[in-house]
C-alpha cells in the first residue's frame, strides 16, 4: 500500500502523500491477481505495477506481511518452488472474494476502479494501457507546470477542453439511453 506518509512537495511543504488503495485494499488486489493463478511475490508487486501503470510501486513490506495474513487466515496457501515461495488462492479464498463485488473492495481510488472495469468490461486491456498512459501524462505535466503561470494556464485549458468533450460524449449517450430501456421493456 503506498505509505500516507509526509513527504516534501514540489512548493517546498511537507504534504501527505495519498494512498493507491484504500484500508485493506491491497489484500483485494492480492487476492485477485492469485485467480489468474499461482505467483511468488515479487511477480504480484510487479503484477501491481503494471495494472496501475506505474503509478503505484507496492513495497515488499506491504505485500510480503499482507500474504503472511492471507495465508494465516487460509484464503491462500504456499509452497516451496524453485527456491521461491509460490502462492495459490484456496477455494476459502475464492468464496472470499465472490462474497463481495471486488470492486467494491478494493477501497481503491476511482482511478483504480474504472482500470479494473476498462480491462474486465469495456475496452480491453490495450485501452487501458492508452488510459494509463495519459493518465501518466497528465501527472507529468502537472508537476512540469509548477511555478510556469503561462504553462500552467496553458495545462488547465487541455484539461478543461478534455473535459467538455468527455461530457458531450456522456451527455450523448445519457439521451440516448431512454429511448432504448424502453424499447427493451417494451419488449
Amino acid at each position: 500500500m503506498e505509505n500516507s506518509n509526509f513527504m516534501p512537495s514540489s512548493s517546498g511543504k511537507n504534504e501527505r502523500k495519498k494512498r493507491f488503495f484504500g484500508r485493506g485494499g491491497v489484500k483485494y488486489a492480492l487476492l485477485e491477481l492469485l485467480t489468474h493463478g499461482p505467483m511468488h511475490g515479487y511477480q504480484m508487486i510487479k503484477a501491481l505495477e503494471e495494472e496501475s501503470g506505474g503509478i503505484y510501486v507496492p513495497s515488499a513490506g506491504s505485500v510480503y506481511p499482507t500474504l503472511n495474513m492471507l495465508e494465516a487466515r487460509k484464503l491462500i496457501a504456499s509452497e516451496a518452488a524453485e527456491g521461491k515461495k509460490v502462492y495459490s488462492l484456496t477455494e476459502s479464498g475464492r468464496q472470499f472474494l465472490n462474497d463481495m463485488p471486488i470492486q467494491e473492495l478494493y477501497g481503491a481510488s476511482a482511478y483504480r476502479k474504472e482500470l479494473y472495469r476498462i480491462e474486465r468490461e469495456g475496452h480491453g486491456k490495450e485501452f487501458k494501457d492508452e488510459l494509463s498512459e495519459l493518465l501518466l501524462l497528465i501527472g507529468k505535466a502537472e508537476k512540469a507546470t509548477v511555478g510556469h503561470p503561462f504553462h500552467w494556464e496553458r495545462f488547465r485549458s487541455a484539461l478543461d477542453q478534455l473535459k467538455e468533450q468527455m461530457n458531450m460524449i456522456v451527455d450523448d449517450l445519457d439521451r440516448s439511453r431512454p429511448t432504448s430501456r424502453k424499447t427493451k421493456n417494451s419488449l
